[in-house]
């Protein structure tokens, strides 16, 4: 492909880059639009940190507390916090990009589902054993 010349015979040089003078400008966003995004990623920080505390709380229940019944209490409470969680990605939900809307919510729904399978199965090994 031959190079553009103007009508004097100067090869073009590109009206944007780094040869350029002009830049693309991104749109601005809104004051509101803003205060969402930051709301969604203080809600996304918040929902990693809770699945931190629920991780380490179902890898240490079983080896200190060997078996009783704050094991079952400490478990339950991990699965709850994975709820919250859960609930807390599927509020982001609606601010994320377009194209993520769909798997953001299958991974809330998921952590939701797990929290409410590991509760049932919880209350019923403690209570199913009394």
């Amino acid at each position: 492909m031959a190079t553009k010349k103007s009508r004097t015979g100067k090869k073009k040089r590109p009206q944007y880059g780094p040869q350029g003078k002009k830049t693309n400008e991104a749109p601005q966003m809104s004051a509101e639009e803003l205060n969402n995004y930051k709301q969604a990623r203080r809600a996304n920080y918040a929902a990693i940190g809770l699945l931190l505390v629920a991780m380490v709380l179902l890898l240490v229940s079983p080896n200190s507390l060997g078996g009783t019944v704050a094991q079952s209490i400490v478990v339950i409470i991990a699965y709850a916090v994975t709820i919250v969680a859960g609930a807390l990605i599927l509020y982001t939900k609606k601010y994320v990009v377009p194209g993520r809307e769909k798997m953001t919510g299958i991974t809330g729904w998921v952590m939701v589902g797990v929290g409410i399978c590991g509760l049932l199965l919880t209350a019923y090994g403690l209570f199913g054993m009394a």
